[in-house]
């Protein structure tokens, strides 16, 4: 009865012998590159960070079998230097009680990075002075690498968000902030990418200190969406800056939406350089709210009380009932004009 019992269902058990060996023979494969990937991970991440990175962390522990690799860095402390930024060398140190790294099987190159729980990033100058500390809460990114030379960061989201100034005040706070960043290679050896595309999302940007602004500290919700176009030789100086101005370089402002106060505004253009390495700026501005921002902006000082007056005149004349006003908005030579009506003046950037 057993043997007959073992033929009729003989097919079954050599399908079932297979599968178990095929799993056998897979767990024996994760694990094995699990461990070399858990090896060689604190390396990596140094390596990314550059020759003057640290990275130390308490534990590792992997997770995610039989699907994506996962690893728990335990109470994680980093730091690094950023040196060829405008002729100037910055500090920078994380410090995270636990931060989860998981890589997909199918796509080696494609990471997503989690952290729980409070962040901390310090900014410092060169000389040891404390600039910028930055504490955040449920960090998420994942990066992919989908050529050789064509990187992704298909989205870094941060959660309550605090900005603090070297004397310990608090100088922003952002209750939620996405950003998704696509860059391609340039053709020359030490350039940095010829094309970078952003879409920025904030909700809810409050500032603390007390500055001259319209209609109080907080923007409920601002996008920006733009391309950045022509390539910037590293290191990143005043002499490179001109060189992409000089090759052509551009931002195309795909998308700007900001929602402040009374204000509701959208707008889309072109930003650029000129020979003073000033900004030259084209954009099509469609905005609700249009009089009580020209109002306020005369009320702070901002727009000189004649030049509010035209605006005025020509809001009443181009506004729609509840439509709001569509607008061209210009800056050159140092001035900011909507519709060839001069605004006010725009502070010069001083390059270092």
């Amino acid at each position: 009865m057993w043997k007959r019992y073992f033929i009729a269902y003989k097919p079954f058990h050599v399908i079932s012998l297979i599968f178990l060996i095929i799993f056998c023979l897979y767990t024996v494969l994760w694990t094995a590159i699990s461990s070399k990937i858990k090896a060689d991970l604190l390396n990596n991440i140094k390596e990314k960070i550059g020759e003057s990175g640290k990275i130390e962390v308490a534990s590792i522990e992997t997770y995610g079998f039989p699907g994506k690799w996962g690893f728990v860095l335990n109470s994680v402390r980093s730091s690094g230097t950023v040196s060829d930024f405008l002729n100037n060398a910055y500090v920078w140190k994380w410090d995270s009680n636990a931060i989860q790294v998981e890589i997909n099987p199918l796509n080696s190159q494609e990471l997503t990075i989690v952290s729980k729980g409070k962040n901390n990033l310090l900014i410092f100058e060169s000389k040891g002075r404390q600039l910028v500390k930055v504490t955040l809460e449920n960090l998420e990114s994942q990066v992919s690498q989908i050529t050789k030379t064509n990187y992704s960061l298909d989205f870094l989201q941060i959660e309550n968000s605090r900005i603090y100034l070297s004397n310990g005040s608090k100088l922003a706070q952002i209750n939620r902030a996405k950003l998704s960043i696509t860059a391609s290679q340039g053709e020359q050896k030490n350039s940095v990418h010829s094309e970078v595309s952003s879409n920025l999302l904030i909700n809810k940007l409050k500032i603390f200190p007390k500055l001259n602004v319209p209609f109080g500290d907080t923007i409920t919700e601002l996008k920006i969406k733009s391309l950045i176009s022509g390539n910037i030789v590293q290191p990143i100086t005043l002499s490179s800056v001109s060189n992409w101005r000089n090759d052509g370089g551009t931002v195309e402002l795909k998308e700007f939406k900001i929602n402040y106060g009374p204000v509701l505004g959208t707008a889309s253009g072109t930003l650029a350089l000129d020979k003073n390495l000033q900004p030259l700026v084209a954009l099509s501005l469609r905005i609700k709210g249009a009089s009580k921002l020209i109002q306020r902006l005369v009320e702070i000082g901002l727009v000189p009380p004649g030049n509010g007056s035209l605006l005025q005149i020509f809001i009443k004349l181009k506004e729609g009932k509840g439509a709001g006003l569509e607008l061209p908005l210009t800056i050159q030579d140092g001035l900011l004009n909507v519709h060839q009506i001069r605004v006010m003046d725009v502070p010069l950037i001083i390059w270092r």
